[in-house]
């Protein structure tokens, strides 16, 4: 055995020093993490620059709305941020001076028909957020709640009677609130494609170190010394080894910028889940075993070549 820890050894040496796999292992989530961090930083650069009041004009043709400035906050759960308000207007043309003279972000055509299904226009240079239809949506309702008696207390339930709710998966036993949290989607997409990185990375460098030794003989040196058997599986070791130590660097950039979160304002509006532990841990398995069953399989290729 002292053989193959060895060969692992070496392989584990030689080939980490390998700028292809510097780049692959560090380079590549520096990079990915990098791009992220422009990206953010140009959009809400063109979002501070567009000069978004929050304020919305609407005409309502159909007359189901009260004639009054509806306001709304943008997040529920905090009351000191910012909020949407709604501000009504005779007709589509003084709306769109308003809009041309940067008064407002868009404003919303009713038409007369809207009881009878027809669909509501929105007037706008730029796309607004996704929360701006919700905000009208439970403007709208409240109005109709009004309309037919009901208490003003209830309004904010039935403008969203199902806004949170707590999940339980059973297969799982995992519990969140509202929406499955994206980490649990990404998260699983992400480690396959580490795994694949960390899989065509290393598999070429155990390929072509076995054809290399082979046409310069350094196998048949090898061989006269170490049996085939421990010369390959050291190999598949050290190789191994490469990959885990690509997963624990993009596992571990990872928690760092979790950890990192709440200490950043730009990450804590994304960081706002619990890190799945018990993924990364499924994941570290899955990734260890077939790893090194694809190892296996090419370094059986790289000996018949």
């Amino acid at each position: 055995m002292s053989k193959v820890w060895l060969v692992a050894k070496r392989e584990f040496s030689y080939n980490i020093r390998r700028p292809a796999f510097l780049f692959t292992a560090f380079g590549t989530p520096l990079m990915i993490f990098g791009i992220w961090i422009f990206i953010f930083l140009v959009g809400t650069g063109s979002q501070s620059s567009g000069e978004q009041t929050n304020i919305f004009a609407y005409v309502d043709s159909a007359s189901i709305l009260a004639d009054e400035t509806y306001s709304t906050l943008v997040d529920e759960e905090e009351p000191e941020g910012d909020s949407y308000t709604f501000v009504p207007f005779a007709n589509a043309q003084s709306a769109r001076n308003a809009l041309d003279a940067n008064e407002i972000d868009a404003y919303y055509l009713i038409p007369a028909e809207y009881e009878s299904g027809a669909l509501v226009e929105r007037v706008s240079y730029e796309d607004v957020p996704f929360s701006v239809n919700f905000a009208l949506n439970r403007f709208i309702t409240e109005q109709y709640g009004l309309q037919m008696g009901v208490d003003p207390q209830f309004l904010p339930r039935l403008s969203n009677p199902v806004e949170n709710m707590n999940v339980t998966l059973l297969d799982s036993g995992r519990q969140y609130e509202g929406e499955l949290p994206v980490i649990l989607l990404l998260l699983p997409l992400g480690l396959g494609i580490i795994f694949f990185l960390a899989a065509q990375s290393t598999s070429q460098f155990l390929m072509t170190g076995l054809v290399e030794e082979k046409q310069n003989r350094i196998i048949e040196i090898l061989v006269t010394t170490v049996k085939p058997r421990e010369l390959l599986i050291g190999k598949v070791i050290g190789l191994g080894m490469l990959g885990l130590l690509q997963f624990v660097v993009w596992v571990g950039l990872l928690l760092l910028v979790y950890f990192m979160a709440p200490y950043v304002p730009f990450l804590a509006e994304f960081m706002t889940f619990d890190m799945p532990y018990d993924l990364l841990i499924v994941g570290f398995i899955y990734f260890s075993l077939s790893y090194f069953v694809l190892a296996s399989g090419m370094a059986a290729i790289g000996v018949l070549v």
